[in-house]
């Protein structure tokens, strides 16, 4: 099984944020995942993603997809702390390892 490890991309400032929300931030999947798949779709997307725009409603995401339509980069822009990266980031990675285990026990 592959690991399910997120790689840091980097960060820079946007023009069109507002100035506490300047950062963009960028996540590498290792491993592809589907939109639809759980626990990505009801605990990452719905859970993590829309409950931090909802406190922070400078942030958003972007997903870029493969030819499958399978999720490998996320971006995030307006990011109002470092902490947040550590945050977004360590969800992210327990989602994926949870895809990867469903993936396993399915097949």
């Amino acid at each position: 099984m592959k690991s399910s490890k997120v790689t840091y991309q980097g960060s820079k400032k946007t023009k069109d944020a507002p100035a506490e929300f300047t950062d963009t931030f960028i996540l590498k999947l290792t491993e592809p995942v589907f939109e639809s798949e759980v626990p990505f779709s009801s605990f990452y997307v719905k859970r993590i993603l829309t409950r931090f725009h909802e406190k922070h409603p400078g942030f958003s995401w972007a997903f870029s997809k493969d030819v499958k339509d399978a999720i490998t980069v996320i971006t995030f822009r307006g990011l109002p702390s470092e902490d947040s990266k550590k945050e977004l980031e360590a969800a992210l990675q327990w989602s994926v390892k949870k895809v990867l285990q469903n993936r396993s026990m399915n097949h």
